[in-house]
């Protein structure tokens, strides 16, 4: 589900820079998108039999980033 941190972090610099948070890079990458799957749910966004990533912790949080320039 979703985008690459990749190619997330790039465009968050394009368009938050010069005033790009640690924090907020820390909520994109900790952000877990299975949170909101109720709620695509509900509004019919997706198929409800649309299977979920069962991992608890996603592999992309093994090591945390400091991607941001001072």
């Amino acid at each position: 589900m979703g985008w690459e941190l990749g190619s997330i972090f790039p465009e968050y610099h394009h368009y938050a820079d010069p005033k790009a948070r640690v924090l907020d890079e820390r909520y994109i990458e900790l952000f877990d998108e299975r949170a909101l799957l109720w709620l695509a749910r509900a509004n019919k966004l997706i198929p409800m039999d649309e299977p979920l990533n069962d991992s608890p912790i996603p592999s992309r949080l093994s090591t945390p980033t400091t991607r941001l320039r001072s």
